[in-house]
C-alpha cells in the first residue's frame, strides 16, 4: 500500500513537471523512486529527482479503539482496529546543473502546494485500498538533516521532506465472531 501511494505521487510529480515549460531541457524529466539500489547502497544517477521514503510511523492521535462491529447476519465480530500510517517522503535533486536541480525541486514543491490532498474525487487513479493522502511539508533542522544524510550514506543533496498522512492498514479477517449478548447472569457465589 505504501508503494502504491509513493508510485502515485511520483507519477503526479512527473506529470506536473512535464507541463512546466521552464523545466524543459535536453535531459528530459526524470523522476525516480529511491536513492538506494537493491543492495541498500546509494546509487545516484545525474539529472534525476528522487523520491525516497525515509520513515514510517503510526499515527496514534486518531487511533480507533473499537474493534467490534455488528454484521448483517445479526452477529458481532471482532478484529483489531485499523492502523493509521504516516510516512515521510524526501524529494531530492541530483543534477549536473545545480540551478536546474533547484528548479526541479521548486517544481515538485509547487506541485504539492497546488494539490496537497489526494482522494478518489480528485484522483480517480488512487488505489481503492487508499482512502486519501494528505501531503504536508515537514521541516528538518540542520542537525537533523545532517543525521538523515549520514544515515543514507551520501553527501547532502538539495531536498525537501513531506509527511504523507492517512494510510489505513486493516486486515479483513475477524478474530472472533458470535451472537450478541442478550442476558447477563450474575452468580454471587453464596450458598
Amino acid at each position: 500500500m505504501i508503494g502504491k501511494a509513493v508510485e502515485l505521487l511520483k507519477d503526479y510529480i512527473s506529470e506536473r513537471l512535464t507541463n512546466m515549460p521552464s523545466l524543459q531541457n535536453e535531459h528530459g524529466i526524470n523522476v525516480d523512486l529511491s536513492l538506494l539500489n537493491e543492495h541498500s547502497s546509494v546509487s545516484l544517477a545525474k539529472n534525476v529527482l528522487y523520491l525516497t521514503v525515509v520513515n514510517i510511523e503510526e499515527d496514534r492521535v486518531v487511533k480507533s479503539q473499537s474493534g467490534t462491529t455488528y454484521t448483517s447476519g445479526g452477529t458481532y465480530s471482532h478484529q483489531n482496529p485499523a492502523i493509521r500510517i504516516n510516512f515521510y517522503l524526501m524529494i531530492s535533486a541530483n543534477f549536473e546543473d545545480y540551478k536546474l536541480g533547484l528548479e526541479f525541486l521548486a517544481g515538485a514543491i509547487r506541485s504539492f502546494q497546488s494539490k496537497n490532498v489526494f482522494n478518489h474525487q480528485n484522483t480517480p487513479q488512487l488505489d481503492n485500498e487508499i482512502q486519501q493522502l494528505i501531503i504536508e511539508m515537514h521541516t528538518l533542522g540542520i542537525e537533523e538533516q545532517k543525521n538523515l544524510w549520514n544515515t543514507i550514506g551520501t553527501s547532502y543533496l538539495p531536498s525537501v521532506l513531506y509527511k504523507v498522512k492517512s494510510l489505513f492498514i486493516q486486515e479483513d479477517t475477524a478474530s472472533k465472531e458470535g451472537p450478541p449478548i442478550t442476558t447477563v447472569n450474575i452468580n454471587s457465589g453464596k450458598v
